[in-house]
Order: C-alpha cells, then structure tokens, then sequence
C-alpha cells in the first residue's frame, strides 16, 4: 500500500561525522545556546524547528562560551526512541539528567542515570546513550585541554551531583539572556563565568595525586624545574598549580622549588656528598653558587650548618 503524501515519518536520522549517530523521534526538541551552525553530514532542515527540533542561540558578537572552554551548551527533551552512538574527538561531554532516565552503554558498563546525575564521557570513548521515557537534560561540551583532563579524567564515568540547582539555575539565567529580545553581553559572561566556577566546584581536580614537591626531587638539574612543565604533568593551568603552592606550602612556587632543593642538599651533605656535585645536581654553576645560596636560606654555609 502506497503511503500517504502528507504522512509524516516518525524518525529522523541525524549523521555528523563518521563517528556520530542519532535516531531523532520527532517532537524531541533541543536549544543550541552557542549561536553557530552546526557541521553534519546530514542534518534534515525540519530538525531546525523549535517545537519539534534544534533551537539556535542568536549568534553574538564575540565568543562568549569560549571564553571559559566551553565549545557548546544546551538543553533537550527527549522521548522513547531517542538513540545516540558517538565517539567526541575533540570534546568533553557532560549530560546532566533534569528529570526521567537515560541509559549510557560504554565499552564496558552500562549506566542508568536519574534526576541529578550526571554523565561524563572524555573524548575518543565509545558511548550510546537512549532513554524510554520523557527524559529533559543539560549537556556541555568542554575543550579538551589540561584544565579538564585534570577534573574529568580519560574514563566515562557517572556522578551524583552536590551543586545541581546551582548550576540548573545558572544555564537557566543563561538561557533566558541568550534568547532576550536584546541579550546583554555583559550579563551573559558574568553568568558564564559563575557557571564555569560551579562547574569547577562540582569537578575538583584529584588533590591526592598534587604532590609538588615529589615532582620536584624526580627532576635534575638537566631537564630543570620550570612551572610549565610541572602544571603540564600535572595536567593543571599554570595559576591553578600557583595557587596550589600558596594553599598547600605557603609559597611561591619558585621559593617552594628552591626550599625542597635546600632539604635535598642538606640530605646529601650528611651522606657525605661534596659541594661540587651537589651544586652540578642542583643546578647551580659551581660550588660558590651553591654555598652562596645555602646560606641565604639558612642562615649558615653548608660547612657550619653540619657541625
């Protein structure tokens, strides 16, 4: 039987990238707060519809997400049927379940995430979320970059959120100024900005593993004790692992390098260890730099410290 010309097909395909796929039921709209249109290898034009598909943000002026390394953000309403297989590239995902249930099947274990809960899927893993019910969620896509691997980590993972309603109303307030007749970009990037500190508080980075002054004695004098390449091991932006120094040590951290150097000489003085090699080990030019240094933080040279 030929069907109708007015029927409307049900499910709509969505195809991004070769690692993307979406089954889209119809009435399952979702609003775009980044105001960019979005790169598909096929996206049908109903799905830009705001009761039944994508709502786009007006697009501003300047880049105000990005601003906080956030690439996209957005609400969605989903129902039965709705069905997502994706592997980011480039991107963290976070979807937060507002109300209902969705499921998230990665390579290993499957999730069922309620009210208040939270997905987090870090670049280039396998996932396929859907759900079976009328199911409302926020996503966020961040960058993919030290700050966050730090926070986020390199596994899919679920977590109960401690500040849903702050962050739930924050993308609210969002929501309401992107779309106002005239959005005030001031306001927005004030939002945007107690939005991503909300974000930072519900994802501290794992302090057990901020051992600074550890990394500091692994290192030698060839490869030195440069901050960049101690915020990059760490995976932290380099005014995080500054501020770390202050709250943990009290210090600088190039004062906090200098005083972990000065514990180390005074370990290799009692072994016995000469100036000479303690000073080519340390970093300093020669034993007159070292001892020089030695006793502007002690107080005493290397020779009197000891008797």
């Amino acid at each position: 039987m030929a069907k109708k010309a007015n029927q409307k097909r049900p499910v709509l395909w969505e195809c991004y990238t070769d690692t993307q796929l979406r089954i889209w039921p119809e009435n399952n709209p979702a609003v775009n707060f980044q105001g960019q249109h979005r790169i598909s290898v096929y996206m049908p034009q109903s799905i830009y519809d705001s009761k039944r598909g994508i709502t786009m943000a007006p697009q501003m002026p300047i880049d105000i997400l990005g601003k906080f390394q956030i690439l996209n953000m957005g609400t969605a309403e989903h129902t039965n049927g709705y069905y997502h297989s994706r592997v980011n590239k480039d991107f963290y995902d976070i979807i937060i379940v507002r109300k209902g249930t969705m499921f998230a099947k990665g390579s290993e274990k499957k999730h069922t995430l309620k009210k208040k809960e939270v997905l987090i899927l870090p670049p280039n893993r396998l996932c396929d979320t859907y759900v079976e019910t009328p199911t409302s969620l926020f996503w966020i896509h961040l960058a993919n970059n030290a700050r966050w691997k730090s926070r986020l980590g390199e596994e899919i993972f679920t977590h109960k959120m401690n500040f849903f309603d702050e962050i739930s109303s924050v993308m609210n307030m969002y929501a309401k100024e992107i779309f106002a007749t005239q959005p005030s970009l001031l306001m927005l990037e004030r939002i945007a900005e107690i939005f991503i500190l909300y974000l930072e508080k519900e994802f501290p980075y794992n302090q057990r593993t901020i051992d600074i002054e550890k990394w500091i004695l692994a290192q030698d004098a060839e490869n030195g004790w440069d901050i960049n390449a101690a915020a990059e091991y760490f995976l932290l932006d380099k005014h995080e692992l500054l501020r770390e120094c202050k709250k943990r040590y009290g210090l600088s951290f190039a004062k906090l390098v200098s005083a972990t150097l000065m514990n180390k000489a005074i370990d290799m003085l009692r072994c016995g260890i000469k100036n000479t090699e303690i000073a080519k080990q340390l970093g300093y030019s020669d034993a007159y730099a070292f001892s020089k240094a030695f006793k502007n933080h002690f107080g005493k040279s290397p020779k009197l410290y000891l008797k």
